[in-house]
C-alpha cells in the first residue's frame, strides 16, 4: 500500500484501505479522534473526502453491510 502523505494528511492515522479503490480509512486526530474519515488517496486537494462515520463501530457496520450486499 502506498500512502501519499502531505500537509493535508498531517494528523491522520491510517488504519485500513480498500484494495479495489484508492480509498483509505483513518482517524483525523486533529478534529475528533473517535470519528472515522474515509478519503480517496491520490485525489486533488478538495476532492479526497469520501465519507465520515461518528465511531469506529459505525464504520465497521457499514463495511459489514457492504459485504452482505455483495
Amino acid at each position: 500500500m502506498v500512502w501519499q502523505a502531505d500537509s493535508r494528511t498531517d494528523g491522520w492515522c491510517l488504519f485500513a484501505n480498500r484494495q479495489d479503490t484508492d480509498d483509505v480509512a483513518c482517524w483525523d486526530l486533529r478534529r475528533d479522534p473517535q470519528q472515522v474519515v474515509v478519503i480517496h488517496d491520490f485525489a486533488d486537494p478538495g476532492w479526497e473526502h469520501r465519507a465520515e462515520y461518528p465511531t469506529f463501530y459505525a464504520w465497521r457496520q457499514a463495511i459489514e453491510d457492504l459485504i452482505e450486499f455483495d
